[in-house]
């Protein structure tokens, strides 16, 4: 498959490079100076230069910047799906083509998405790319989150709790250590508390359907974009709710282990 992208800035080179990676045979390049073609052996140097009349005349997909519409409007090529992109992640897709309602500056598209354009375009799948839904909730996995940093900062300050170098990286990754003295005690709970299984199920809705909770988040994982190591770092919030399913308290290195995963899918 050979995609086309129209856009005038170095975001091209981004969906290129992603587009290439999903397994694209090699993307052509609108741009307003002229046109390139990159693929595996050249996209380190950019891509080749071509005219504009070896572009394909009908290609499988294009993703064209809204800010370029005017490109794509005046190239003599069809696509059987046109996908809309701007920096806010909210274009203007006219009727039949479909929107990226994901940011592109910064550029926060995972390969996931690239993936599934390539294979929906290529009628391999029949749900629209998940980019091309509104984001779902993430309730679950953010009360997760605020959970692991309360019961983080109580071990921060309790001496007697042994911390680990993930802890160190999890507390620099909240900001913890840009607070001062009084505001960290006043902002910490106490690790008696933070030690009960109550305190960890009861504000995050777990009560005793602790198996239902875990299917939630994981679909709130699944919905998020694609990241490299995913299954291993889903394994690791899965390990901490393991542990409130079976009311032990997890130690200062799984809950920070859990939070830096949630940090970097969310």
């Amino acid at each position: 498959m050979k995609p086309l992208v129209v856009c005038d800035d170095n975001r091209y080179e981004s969906w290129s490079r992603l587009l290439l990676n999903a397994g694209a045979e090699s993307i052509f390049v609108k741009l307003a100076s002229g046109a390139i073609r990159i693929d595996p052996s050249n996209v380190e140097l950019g891509g080749k230069s071509i005219k504009e009349e070896e572009i394909s005349e009908r290609v499988s997909c294009a993703l064209v910047h809204q800010g370029d519409k005017s490109s794509w409007e005046n190239l003599n090529v069809s696509a059987d799906h046109v996908f809309w992109f701007n920096k806010p992640g909210k274009p203007d897709a006219p009727n039949g083509d479909l929107p990226i309602l994901r940011e592109t500056d910064p550029f926060n598209i995972g390969e996931r998405c690239a993936r599934e354009i390539l294979e929906y375009s290529a009628g391999e799948r029949a749900k629209i790319p998940s980019c091309c839904r509104p984001k779902k909730t993430t309730k679950h996995l953010n009360s997760l989150s605020l959970l692991c940093q309360g019961a983080l900062m109580a071990h921060a300050l309790d001496e007697g709790v042994p911390f680990g170098e993930n802890a160190e990286i999890a507390l620099e990754k909240m900001g913890w250590k840009d607070l001062d003295a009084d505001m960290k005690e006043s902002l910490s709970p106490d690790t008696e508390a933070t030690s009960s299984s109550d305190w960890w199920r009861q504000p995050w809705g777990a009560g005793d359907d602790i198996d239902v909770l875990e299917d939630e988040a994981q679909t709130e994982w699944v919905e998020q974009e694609a990241a490299n190591g995913e299954e291993e770092n889903w394994q690791k919030v899965r390990d901490l709710i393991q542990c409130l399913a079976d009311e032990i308290t997890p130690s200062s290195e799984q809950i920070s282990e859990a939070y830096l995963s949630l940090h970097d899918r969310l």
